[in-house]
């Protein structure tokens, strides 16, 4: 059930990072509007160029973060999964046997 917990803290994160991605490209947007109205070159490559360049790299880093959490959460639950399907072959073991020694197959009882 810890895996569970991770697993959501991983998906807020997720969510998270989409509203980075959602903030980044609104810089964007502003910086392509700013150019736009640019009033010579200077101001253009001062300005609304690095926002582009700030961008993209936030840009680019969110993508890979992203990536690797979604990546982390597959494996997780793959992990959780083959635990779940361990734990249940070994109930399904147990439940074959009956306390005291004695087993559900009454051949085997003396």
């Amino acid at each position: 059930m810890e895996l569970d917990l991770l697993i959501t803290e991983l998906d807020a994160t997720t969510i998270q990072l989409d509203k980075m991605r959602y903030l980044a490209t609104q810089i964007s947007n502003k910086a392509s509007e700013k150019t736009q109205r640019a009033k010579n070159a200077f101001e253009y490559d001062f300005e609304s160029r690095e926002i582009f360049k700030c961008s993209a790299i936030l840009l680019d880093y969110i993508e890979v973060v992203d990536n690797a959490i979604k990546k982390s959460v597959t494996k997780l639950a793959e992990y959780d999964t083959k635990l779940r399907k361990e734990n249940a072959k070994a109930l399904s073991a147990d439940s074959a046997k009956v306390d005291f020694g004695v087993t559900a197959d009454p051949s085997k009882n003396n």
